[in-house]
């Protein structure tokens, strides 16, 4: 436990009641940053770009066979 709270990571005592859990947990994140929300990314044009380079591929094999 002293090496998370040295990185300090919020940590609760779990020997408590669940309220004072919940309400110390509450206090600690406040001080938290925010955040950002993360976009998603599309990874459409990649796959189309690989699987047009190994349609490419397969054929060049089949041509050898």
């Amino acid at each position: 436990m002293e090496f998370i709270s040295n990185l300090n990571i919020p940590t609760i005592n779990y020997n408590e009641n669940l309220d004072k859990i919940v309400s110390e947990f509450e206090e600690k994140i406040i001080s938290y940053p925010k955040l950002n929300e993360i976009d998603n990314f599309d990874f459409t044009p990649i796959i189309e770009q690989v699987s047009k380079k190994i349609d490419a591929y397969n054929k060049l094999s089949s041509i050898e066979s």
